[in-house]
């Protein structure tokens, strides 16, 4: 499938939501949607209780709503909590941003649900939309699709996002209070496809938090023959709301060495592998699966804006 999204409801049990497009009438099918749990102490990659989804997600048919079909789910959050309050997603055990489509132009919407398999939808509209408060970048039929949502220390949270014409142009920033309405930042795109190696695509960026709290930004990109992945560092270490007000404020940089779990072999093996990288590199790996060697990129052209 196109995207995998995961969380630990305890520490021995992983689940994991992703898209099936084997399942017939795809994208218009609402069993499109999967999940399964296993447990990471014993084996991450050992998958049960894997079943389709049902709910009112997607419209299917021919109605070409903003919700006919989907390409399964963009970010989840998971609540051990969960008060169920009807209308109001985050008090559920799981809320969804999930790639809603017509079949011909794709946008984030919300779902939430107690069970991660009976979903319902929130609203009558997506949160997000290429469509809607629309960019120069975005064309005439702007995408948005496969999304990382972070929270700011005062409260805010904030999305980067795949957009542009084809959901594949850059990736852009938003923000919101509720994580429901939320605004696009003024300066997007802060990642934009262009001319150049592996600048075809610029797209599904996803972060992770490194041991000294600050963000990497893995994103993908590719050429005529092939795909690449990024990593970038955000440059603050302490992430603030000042620190993402233009695009000159994305860093690049590979994470420490030592924060770098991948592959398989001695830690000797994996340090030789990756250099130790300079800032304004950026580090670009061919296996999507894990593992590969790292090689260093650093044909980007950054100026300030």
């Amino acid at each position: 499938g196109y995207h995998v999204v995961c969380a630990l409801e305890t520490p021995d049990r992983l689940r994991i939501l992703y898209w099936d497009p084997d399942v017939p009438d795809q994208p218009y099918n609402m069993a499109g949607l999967r999940t399964a749990v296993c447990n990471p102490k014993t084996d991450a990659a050992a998958f049960t209780e894997d079943a389709a989804c049902t709910g009112n997600l997607v419209t299917g048919g021919g109605d070409p709503a903003w919700n006919r079909g989907h390409y399964g789910p963009s970010f989840l959050w998971y609540n051990p909590e969960p008060t169920s309050i009807p209308g109001r997603p985050f008090t559920w055990r799981y809320a969804l941003l999930f790639i809603a489509t017509t079949g011909g132009n794709d946008s984030l919407g919300l779902g939430y649900s107690d069970d991660a398999l009976d979903w319902r939808l929130y609203g009558d509209g997506p949160v997000l939309s290429g469509l809607v408060d629309t960019q120069p970048w975005e064309g005439d039929n702007g995408y948005v699709s496969a999304a990382h949502v972070e929270r700011l220390a005062d409260g805010r949270w904030w999305m980067l996002y795949s957009g542009g014409p084809a959901g594949n142009a850059g990736i852009g920033y938003a923000w919101s209070w509720d994580r429901i309405h939320w605004t696009k930042a003024a300066f997007n795109p802060v990642f934009r496809a262009g001319g150049g190696p592996f600048l075809e695509r610029c797209y599904t960026p996803s972060l992770v938090r490194d041991a000294d709290g600050s963000l990497l930004l893995y994103r993908s990109g590719r050429d005529d023959s092939s795909y690449r992945t990024f990593v970038s560092r955000l440059r603050a270490q302490t992430l603030d709301w000042q620190d993402l007000l233009a695009a000159d404020h994305l860093g690049q940089g590979l994470a420490p060495r030592s924060a770098v779990r991948r592959g398989r072999g001695s830690e000797a093996e994996r340090d030789a592998a990756i250099p130790n990288p300079a800032l304004g590199d950026e580090w670009f790996n061919t296996d999507l699966s894990g593992g590969g060697k790292w090689e260093k990129f650093t044909g980007t052209d950054w100026k300030r804006t």
